[in-house]
């Protein structure tokens, strides 16, 4: 049941960049003799207990932490910033496990160790908090955030990334997420790498974390050093098909008196030596904003070139380039393109034309806003976020009568971006079938906050030799429908789970013996069932 939804106006938040013209007047730094300034952010929330690949994901975080740390002992300054490891609730979880000093292997993994996953995921109040471990905001400064999931906090951690890279302009933010490689959820973790242009990757092994892990630290070694970024080989740019990024840095020029009439025209996007001098490209700019004459959109977008025509085999369009610059500009061979414009789950595509010798700019209209969900009991009690999940599907169905899922295990207080419509969104309240239904609607430019109320009843279960008596360990349960379809396995001396109200029966086997009990629970209820041996 949707008990209330508040819609409120969706501002793009804007980073505050330093602009290529202030940094080209200032004097070039000289190479740093210190070494690398790095930071990692490690994912200590509930989540990480889950298994990944066969092996609990924080086995894997800590098996190639470890690896990494003693790689680097002594190489690099280092802090380590963990969250969600001290409270099961709340938002405020984030503490300095590793004070930024010149890395000593021995103490950090000493502090590493102890550590276990018990809450939220408050990202952002981590980036935040790990910003300020350097004092020196000019230096070179990486933060490695290593997280399985998005945030679930108030905080957004994308437009905290965004703003942190405006007020530090040499920051760089790499995002490891734990998961496969088709989860689709980690990929809102991937705006948070896009303000700084930094690395974002899914990993599902130690072994794959740790080599990661590996090449950005070294990267910031090497950045340290004076080293300038690898550049693509010109057979990577051959098979891009020309596209190539034009950096424009139109000059500003300092009069006195009268503005000449020349300088109050709007500048050129493109540069005089960009498509104008190809003969066989064209200039190609783009935009984007929420809504039709809103605002451009400043970060958080990301933009994907492909092929007019599909390939004649696997029936895909070629990706030519990707963008995670907001307002890029570029060159692209004369010709049809199909243009992918995202940001989280809200985009567009539209096919553009090329014309030799011409610049042109496009402007996307997402038709987008926001979705952020709560739930709670049905005597109005917040339910902790860490205990439940949403999924969004669309609200048409396919000629089988089922719906698209749009997106899986969203978190409360995420604010998750959409094409505007109508969504069905269910809610999840712990590992059974306590399930809460909803249909929200996503305004175009507008934030939409919806509550979600769970009808749902707590249950303990425990088998006794005598009513009141000790729960027997070593037991396994099984609870089934009125039908006799299993709901949920579990095993243990007292297994909790949140149920919809109904009536059950619960089966518990101890040995080779079997024992079992018909209940019914209403919503609100806090029960114990008692499963006695006969």
């Amino acid at each position: 049941m949707l008990l209330a939804v508040t819609v409120l106006a969706l501002i793009p938040l804007t980073p505050n960049p330093l602009r290529a013209e202030d940094a080209k007047n200032q004097a070039p730094a000289a190479a740093p003799a210190a070494p690398a300034n790095i930071a990692i952010i490690y994912d200590l929330s509930n989540s990480m207990w889950a298994k990944l690949n066969g092996e609990a994901k924080l086995n894997l975080a800590q098996n190639a932490l470890i690896k990494s740390l003693t790689s680097f002992d002594k190489r690099i300054n280092l802090g380590i910033t963990s969250f969600g490891h001290a409270e099961k609730t709340g938002c405020t979880s984030v503490e300095e496990t590793y004070k930024f000093s010149p890395l000593n292997a021995e103490t950090a993994i000493s502090a590493l160790k102890p550590q276990r996953p018990k809450g939220n995921a408050p990202i952002g109040k981590a980036l935040l908090d790990t910003a300020n471990m350097i004092a020196d905001r000019a230096a070179p400064f990486k933060i490695i955030l290593i997280a399985d999931g998005p945030s679930n906090c108030p905080i957004d951690p994308c437009a905290t990334a965004a703003s942190l890279k405006g007020a530090m302009p040499t920051l760089t933010i790499d995002v490891l997420a734990l998961g496969t490689p088709t989860d689709k959820s980690l990929d809102d973790l991937s705006c948070i790498a896009e303000p700084s242009n930094g690395l974002f990757t899914k990993v599902d092994s130690a072994a794959a974390l740790s080599t990661v892990l590996n090449t950005s630290i070294t990267h910031s070694i090497k950045v340290a050093a004076g080293e300038k970024r690898e550049q693509p080989d010109q057979e990577q740019i051959a098979e891009w098909a020309g596209a190539t990024e034009i950096i424009t840095t139109p000059e500003e020029k300092s009069v006195t008196g009268a503005v000449a009439e020349e300088d109050q025209k709007p500048k050129d996007k493109f540069s005089d030596a960009g498509a104008k001098e190809n003969k066989t490209h064209g200039g190609l700019a783009l935009v984007a904003s929420l809504i039709d004459n809103g605002p451009i959109i400043k970060s958080g977008i990301t933009w994907r070139i492909y092929t007019e025509k599909p390939n004649k085999i696997t029936g895909k369009h070629k990706l030519i380039s990707a963008h995670r610059t907001a307002e890029p500009v570029m060159s692209l061979p004369a010709g049809k393109y199909l243009i992918n414009a995202a940001m989280g789950r809200a985009f567009l595509t539209r096919k553009v034309e090329i014309v030799k010798g011409e610049n042109k700019t496009e402007n996307f209209v997402l038709n987008a806003g926001g979705l952020r969900i709560a739930t709670v009991l049905a005597n109005g009690t917040p339910i902790p976020d860490n205990t439940v999940t949403f999924d969004i599907f669309s609200d048409e169905r396919d000629q089988y009568g089922k719906r698209l899922k749009v997106l899986g295990k969203v978190r409360p207080g995420l604010v998750v971006r959409l094409n505007s419509g109508i969504y069905h969104v269910v809610s999840t309240y712990g590992d059974a079938n306590a399930q809460s239904r909803a249909d929200v609607s996503v305004e175009a430019g507008k934030l939409t906050e919806a509550t979600i109320d769970h009808h749902s009843a707590k249950v303990t279960f425990k088998l006794v030799y005598k009513k009141g008596g000790e729960a027997l360990a070593d037991t396994k349960w099984s609870l089934l429908s009125p039908r006799g379809n299993i709901i949920k396995k579990s095993a243990g001396a007292l297994p909790t789970h949140f149920l919809a109200a109904g009536d059950y029966t619960i089966l518990a086997e101890r040995g080779k013996k079997k024992y079992s009990q018909t209940f019914s629970v209403n919503p609100g209820d806090q029960k114990q069932i008692e499963v006695i041996i006969q």
